[in-house]
């Protein structure tokens, strides 16, 4: 996933660009909420941090 924009539905979205090519989402592009992006951030920092041991 990439970050390529924001705005969206009442302003506050992040655009995002998925690596699974056009037929996913809005042609490969979704808006998702701050508060998604940061729980799922902190759980990939998570699970890499625990792998690294």
């Amino acid at each position: 996933m990439l970050a390529v924009g924001r705005g969206g539905p009442e302003g506050r979205h992040i655009l995002i660009r998925n690596s699974w090519g056009p037929g996913w989402g809005d042609n490969g592009h979704a808006w998702l909420p701050p508060d998604y992006l940061v729980k799922q951030l902190a759980e990939a920092a998570t699970v890499m941090s625990k792998g690294n041991n």
